[in-house]
């Protein structure tokens, strides 16, 4: 089996054990939010479950934010089929979104952390890493990778230089904006590479 192939494989598995990882963390969570079992959460350590998961931030129109992200992440993991594979892009795009904006929520607003979420946010930065990897060539992904960072420090110079401070709306605008320059750069490297694939050459 040749080395490429190899590295494929090891990150299509990857990729696939953060989707299950993130799609069973938002179980476990939605399972205890419709049981009303949000206080004394296994593996919670003494940390702020039951201040994130009861908190009204935990609903959005009366649906569990959890219930979202178990849609979201079992969505994800059908989009590693050949079948699904339109939805991944914009699914990485929407779990990088959310999961910037629940920990501004949870940083900024509730000043609690809930382990279990951080978990489920730590498994969906990794996912789009790997999804960006996925979607791309190293040098590619690498590349929308430092465009984002530096994008980053522009934005929070600019805010210092002005002189505003920063906050809710100002750290929401940021998760947002990475979300979409993320899915953006990986809907232009996946056309490039496709294009390659397909034996056009780089000028035309």
């Amino acid at each position: 089996m040749k080395r490429e192939t190899i590295a494929r494989n090891v990150l299509d598995f990857t990729f696939l054990g953060f989707a299950v990882l993130g799609f069973a963390i938002n179980l476990y969570l939605l399972s205890h939010q419709l049981t009303g079992r949000v206080s004394g959460i296994a593996g919670c350590g003494g940390g702020g479950c039951e201040g994130v998961i009861g908190s009204r931030w935990s609903v959005v129109f009366g649906i569990p934010v959890a219930a979202g992200g178990v849609a979201a992440w079992f969505m994800l993991i059908a989009s590693s089929t050949e079948h699904f594979r339109k939805v991944h892009i914009p699914l990485l795009g929407v779990i990088a979104g959310a999961a910037g904006w629940f920990v501004v929520v949870q940083a900024v607003i509730l000043k609690d952390y809930c382990p279990w979420c951080m978990a489920a946010h730590g498994a969906g930065l990794g996912a789009l890493l790997l999804g960006v990897l996925r979607m791309a060539e190293v040098c590619g992904a690498a590349s929308a990778v430092k465009q984002t960072a530096a994008w980053m420090v522009a934005a929070f110079l600019g805010l210092m230089l002005t002189g505003r401070t920063i906050n809710v709306i100002s750290l929401a605008g940021v998760a947002f904006a990475i979300g979409m320059t993320l899915d953006n750069s990986i809907v232009v490297l996946e056309n490039i590479y496709r294009h390659l694939a397909a034996g056009k050459d780089r000028v035309t």
